[in-house]
């Protein structure tokens, strides 16, 4: 008997700084990223995914909340769940992207508060709580970080491998392959 219940994918990416573009929404790279967020998210809704989730994070965590839900205007069924590592995530971060946070949850279908305290692993633990109940992942990655050395093994790897032994499919979204205008 096949199953009835929707296909889900999570969106697993570097911290915000981690990119050479930082938080620079103006960035070429930056712009088409999250261009190709949305193109992933169409070909996924094709192949029968319906519900998404996304760890609250600053920067793409964020940024995939506010894609689905432009998507969800068109697509209807498409469901959001928030994963967020700890309370108080964004008490640090700025005005701005503390309105986005909590616009994001606003619209959002749940909510899931992994931990009260933050903790060294609470991102790593978010992302394998969203893998464990996925049937794809896109990964947002870059290959140097934001001065421009490389990227040695390091949690995303992990997380990647984490994934293909949970059987979840893989799309990577390298954000520094995108050209840079100017």
């Amino acid at each position: 008997v096949p199953s009835m219940e929707h296909k889900k994918c999570c969106f697993i990416s570097r911290r915000a700084m981690e990119f050479s573009f930082g938080l620079d929404e103006d960035d070429s790279r930056c712009i088409a990223t999250k261009a190709h967020i949305k193109e992933v998210i169409k070909s996924l809704l094709e192949q029968g995914v319906t519900h998404f989730s996304t760890s609250m994070t600053l920067g793409f965590g964020t940024y995939v909340a506010e894609i689905i839900e432009t998507v969800r205007l068109r697509y209807p069924e498409v469901t959001l769940e928030c994963i967020i590592p700890f309370e108080e995530i964004s008490v640090k971060w700025s005005r701005v992207w503390r309105g986005r946070y909590f616009e994001a949850l606003m619209h959002c279908d749940k909510e899931i508060l992994l931990n009260t305290k933050p903790t060294p692993t609470a991102l790593i633990d978010a992302y394998q709580f969203m893998l464990e109940r996925s049937d794809h992942a896109v990964f947002i990655t870059c290959d140097t970080d934001y001065d421009g050395t490389q990227i040695e093994n390091d949690y995303i790897k992990s997380l990647m491998e984490f994934a293909n032994s949970h059987h979840v499919e893989i799309i990577q979204i390298k954000a520094d392959s995108f050209p840079v205008d100017g």
